[in-house]
């Protein structure tokens, strides 16, 4: 072979190597399993993904047989291959599940397409494409609509995939062949995938397949060597990977990366890139392989898991649920917030929960709930018990725990997950009902035993439903024998009112108000009216519906002994109006006697003095007439009293042209006769002086009386003038005036005092005493 050959022997050999590279980057780093079995069921070929799938490295699969490597799934792997070896036939999209080395004691699923490989018409082996499904049949309870989307993606590319792979049975030990069907796979990939170069900030596609193609609506041949930027790429999602092709190049392993893009107003996808760098790209730009694939449907699933699980979250936190995770195996246990608050506990400052958790519970109960804790865990039943704690405070509340535990394949306990729930306020009510039982019972049997008579009547149809014992006795009617009977039949009836006429009248002041006191005319089996003090309530009856309680009093007795004591007390109080009246007449007799007498007086001080006799007598008769006259026999009125009072010591005293006014502001108030005559005979004094002194001198003038309650029930009483007023060296205190030390010795009567208010006209005079 010639030197020139030689070159181009060389050349092509580094073009074919470049090649079988960049095919053999696309195989490993293809994100479903990919191998190759021999007629001995050998491994002889094995991509990374199904390496790790295994949980074994590639050249451990290498030589050796699927019941070497897999023992748990070598039984359903050979049933299934053997058929393929004979028969040519390949087995498509079936499902194995079982454990491998990578998660032992781990129950795994995968959908697995077998291919039979030929060299002409011999059989040398089996392809095998894998996908494994354990996370999503894990999460299509919960997103069982993005599953079905993915199933049908999911065919559709294990369609493509037998039909490119079938290719497979062509493979030889030629190089070119195996580059053809790595080819055609690449080619008929439904994930978009490629290689492109690295140029400072932008990427050179070199070869794509045509699912790249149609997601930049173009074709494989019009993508080669034209640059991201020129095929309508974004400057962000640009600049997103070229950083992970930087990243692959420095680590030399493959980067995965996900990322959002919009694709319109409101509209947007959710891509999932994977780059590796290309080995042996040395001496030009960095080349790398790259697989698109559309998580979208992926993320909304993750999505409304994430949702569902915030609102689980929300839930356990809104109702105040406490959840607990015990590992059995390593004896440690995780909380919520919630399970830290329901002891009283700060999530913070709690370093062993279970420890805590016993400290909490208290004594008595500490070693029931903790058998049965143990008892449900290893008796495979649920666990519930309610049980005490204590707060750091000291306050005491009830929870309930319940849980249920998780088991290995040998039944062996490896976790248990449960929550606890505060029922205090439940235990409260429990407590709080059977009082209330107990109370009620309590009652009925007062009721049963109480003096009074006690029924109950509805008051829909006016029939007796319950009536006690006593109020049987008291209407002489037998055990039960009211029952459903019309109320009416226990009210007494005359010519002009009937039975029926007295219950509804009691009914609708009792409906109208609620409750009614009253006294009735009532009628016992035998026809013997009595009186009766009832009181009649309404009330919800949670089997009659509104009902009337009536509590009834036989008062026969104590209505005869008032009608005798009211007839009594009317003639005591004829009597005493009697007394009132002769006890007047008699001052009135007095009254006159001392006037006949004052005709045949000359002396103007004997005259004055029997004039203020007069005064003195006619204020005592005006009491006692005022109590004659009044409803009252004990009291009179102030106002009236003094009123009357007044005007005829004015009609008495003053006889002279000058005119002489009376201004009285009386406050309404009621005197006994002990207070009212002390209070005249000082009233007739302060205006008889007034009337005689005052206004001397022909003046004309007023006199006012006053008075007022205070807030200390003091009652004050004042007399003033606007006459000439008193003299300056006057003192009360040693006056010899007969009228003046009458004023004071009644004030002290009185258990009061008697003032002389300062007045820059006229005198004031003031008197205060206990009302």
């Amino acid at each position: 072979m010639t030197q020139a050959e030689s070159s181009v022997s060389f050349a092509r050999q580094r073009q074919v190597q470049q090649q079988l590279a960049e095919i053999e980057t696309i195989y490993q780093s293809a994100p479903i399993g990919l191998g190759v079995l021999d007629r001995e069921l050998r491994f002889v070929r094995v991509n990374q993904r199904l390496a790790d799938m295994n949980g074994l490295p590639i050249d451990a699969h290498l030589g050796r047989t699927v019941r070497d490597l897999l023992p748990n799934l070598a039984d359903q792997a050979e049933a299934m291959l053997r058929p393929i070896l004979e028969t040519s036939e390949p087995l498509l999209n079936v499902e194995i599940s079982g454990e491998t080395p990578a998660q032992p004691g781990v129950q795994r699923a995968w959908v697995e397409s077998f291919w039979p490989l030929k060299d002409g018409d011999r059989m040398i082996g089996i392809s095998i494409v894998c996908e494994e499904v354990t996370d999503r049949k894990r999460m299509e309870a919960e997103r069982q609509q993005a599953l079905d989307d993915l199933r049908q993606a999911k065919d559709e590319l294990e369609q493509r995939v037998a039909e490119r792979t079938a290719e497979l049975s062509e493979i030889n030990a030629d190089l070119r062949q195996r580059k053809s069907i790595l080819r055609s796979f690449f080619n008929s990939a439904a994930m978009p995938m490629g290689i492109v170069e690295l140029h400072d900030n932008d990427i050179l596609h070199l070869s794509d397949n045509w699912a790249t193609a149609e997601f930049f609506g173009t074709t494989p041949q019009a993508m080669e060597n034209q640059f991201a930027s020129e095929l309508g790429v974004l400057p962000a999602t640009l600049e997103r990977w070229i950083t992970s092709y930087r990243e692959a190049d420095c680590t030399q392993a493959p980067v995965r990366f996900e990322y959002y893009q919009d694709t319109g107003p409101g509209q947007g996808r959710w891509l999932a890139g994977s780059v590796c760098a290309v080995a042996g790209s040395s001496g030009g730009p960095p080349r790398f392989s790259y697989i698109l694939e559309d998580i979208t449907e992926r993320k909304q699933a993750e999505e409304t898991l994430a949702r569902r699980e915030e609102q689980l979250r929300l839930t356990l936190e809104f109702t105040h649920i406490g959840t607990w995770d015990w590992d059995v195996q390593q004896d440690t246990v995780i909380w919520n917030d919630n399970h830290f608050k329901l002891l009283g506990l700060d999530p913070d400052h709690t370093d062993d929960p279970y420890q805590s958790w016993r400290q909490a519970i208290h004594p008595d109960d500490l070693d029931r709930v903790e058998q049965a804790l143990q008892d449900a865990l290893h008796q495979h039943t649920d666990y519930e018990t309610e049980y005490r704690v204590f707060y750091p405070d000291g306050t005491m509340r009830w929870l309930v725990g319940r849980g249920r535990g998780l088991y290995d394949a040998d039944q062996q306990p490896i976790r248990m997950l449960g929550v606890i729930l505060d029922i205090s306020e439940r235990k409260r009510g429990e407590a709080e009902r059977k009082r209330a039982e107990q109370m009620q019972e309590f009652q009925a049997v007062i009721t049963r035993n109480m003096a009074e008579g006690i029924c109950v009547v509805r008051a829909d149809n006016g029939l007796i439903c319950y009536a006690n014992r006593k109020f049987e006795q008291m209407f002489g009617y037998g055990v039960g024998e009211l029952d459903e009977k019309h109320v009416s039949i226990v009210n007494y009836a005359t010519e002009a009112v009937s039975a029926e006429t007295v219950n509804q009248t009691i009914r609708q002041a009792v409906l109208d108000n609620l409750e009614a006191t009253y006294e009735v005319h009532n009628v016992k089996k035998d026809g013997t009216p009595f009186w009766c003090s009832a009181t009649t309530s309404v009330f919800d009856h949670p089997e009659y519906g509104s009902v009337l309680v009536a509590v009834h009093q036989d008062i026969s007795d104590r209505k005869e002994f008032h009608e005798k004591l009211q007839a009594s007390l009317r003639e005591k109080e004829l009597l005493l109006k009697e007394i009132y009246h002769r006890v007047k007449n008699n001052l009135q007799v007095v009254y006159s006697l001392l006037n006949l007498q004052s005709r045949k007086v000359s002396d103007p001080v004997a005259l004055s003095v029997l004039r203020d006799s007069q005064s003195r007598v006619r204020a005592m008769a005006l009491v006692h007439e005022k109590l004659y006259k009044s409803d009252d026999l004990t009291r009179i009125d102030l106002a009236d009293y003094l009123h009357s009072l007044a005007y005829s010591l004015l009609e008495t005293y003053h006889s002279g042209s000058n005119p002489i006014a009376l201004r009285l502001e009386i406050e309404p108030y009621s005197l006994d006769i002990e207070t009212a005559l002390p209070c005249g005979l000082i009233l007739t004094e302060l205006m008889s002086n007034s009337l005689k002194y005052a206004f001397a001198d022909g003046r004309s003038g007023e006199i006012a009386i006053t008075s007022s309650l205070g807030a200390d029930q003091q009652l004050t009483l004042r007399v003033q003038d606007n006459g000439l007023g008193l003299p300056g060296e006057f003192d009360l205190r040693h006056m010899s005036s007969l009228g003046l030390s009458l004023v004071q010795n009644l004030a002290k009567q009185l258990k009061g005092t008697v003032t002389i208010l300062p007045q820059p006209v006229g005198t004031a005079f003031q008197i205060t005493f206990p009302s």
